[in-house]
């Protein structure tokens, strides 16, 4: 009798030790499964390895493709992962106006569409119409970069990234002419103030000056003068003799001026030597036929 209970004791003893190293060598798995997969888990978080990879893309270039011809354009990338385009790059990317307002204000303009971005403010206008939340204007440096997704969907574009190349794939599919069906420099705050050339035959100068402050508004608000023009221009003749826009041309392009209306007011009759051009006129277009289109480009 004793015997057996000992033996019942021994089995009980056994199975208990039994039932323990079974539980241990399943936490003792479960541990190490636990432990494993810790490893697999990635080294970086995704805003960090964003961080990395835009570094990269950046310093390494990024490569505009617009239908099969390479542009050249200032792009960026930021930490997001979001692709910016430089300012300067936007007209001749997205066939569009640019204009830059009291330095607050960044309007692009592609027929009757505006896209707007107030400088330190996150968000954009179209029309009228606030947009948060979609994308802002991006400031690095003295440069601004507006977001390239923003533009291309308001402007009629389509476009692939190659995250391999380094490559932006961009398609115009803008199918209208580019230009508003009607445009006024005054409500672009573009125009530049009446003159009065009195009884001197200086139109041709004052049209001309006066053209070139417009291309230079609403960035830049400068005044040329009309009597140093149509006085120190290498023609040797008087403001009473009148000129012409080729006479312009060579004075402008010549680099004898402009100079300004302050250095040199109007009306005088004469023009103080030694004034230097505070502008450097690179280019001058002329449009032969009356091609309203192409004036307003």
């Amino acid at each position: 009798m004793r015997l057996r209970r000992q033996k019942r004791i021994q089995n009980s003893i056994l199975c208990a030790l039994c039932i323990g190293l079974s539980l241990l060598f399943t936490w003792n798995r479960f541990i190490v499964q636990k432990e494993v997969k810790r490893v697999k888990e990635p080294a970086y978080e995704q805003s960090l390895w964003n961080t990395i990879k835009s570094q990269d893309i950046n310093e390494k270039g990024i490569l505009l493709v617009c239908g099969q011809e390479p542009v050249e354009a200032d792009l960026y990338m930021d930490e997001n992962m979001q692709l910016f385009i430089g300012a300067d790059s936007v007209r001749d990317c997205f066939a569009c106006s640019v204009h830059l307002y009291n330095g607050l204000l960044l309007k692009m303009q592609k027929k009757d569409t505006v896209v707007q971005f107030p400088i330190n403010e996150s968000c954009y206008y179209l029309g009228e119409t606030k947009v948060e939340g979609e994308g802002c204007l991006y400031q690095k440096g003295e440069k601004l970069y507006l977001p390239f997704d923003v533009l291309a969907r308001h402007f009629a574009c389509s476009y692939t990234w190659d995250p391999e190349t380094y490559t932006l794939n961009m398609q115009n599919n803008w199918k209208e002419p580019i230009t508003p069906a009607s445009y006024n420099l005054q409500d672009q705050g573009r125009a530049t103030f009446i003159k009065n050339q009195g009884t001197l035959g200086t139109c041709w100068a004052v049209a001309s000056l006066s053209a070139l402050e417009s291309s230079l508004k609403p960035e830049e608000d400068l005044y040329f003068a009309t009597d140093h023009m149509s006085i120190r221009n290498s023609f040797n003749i008087s403001q009473n003799d009148g000129g012409e826009y080729t006479m312009s041309m060579a004075y402008l392009l010549g680099w004898q001026g402009p100079v300004l209306e302050a250095d040199d007011p109007y009306g005088d009759k004469i023009s103080p030597a030694g004034l230097t051009a505070v502008k450097h006129v690179q280019e001058i277009q002329l449009i032969k036929e009356k091609n309203i289109d192409k004036i307003k480009q």
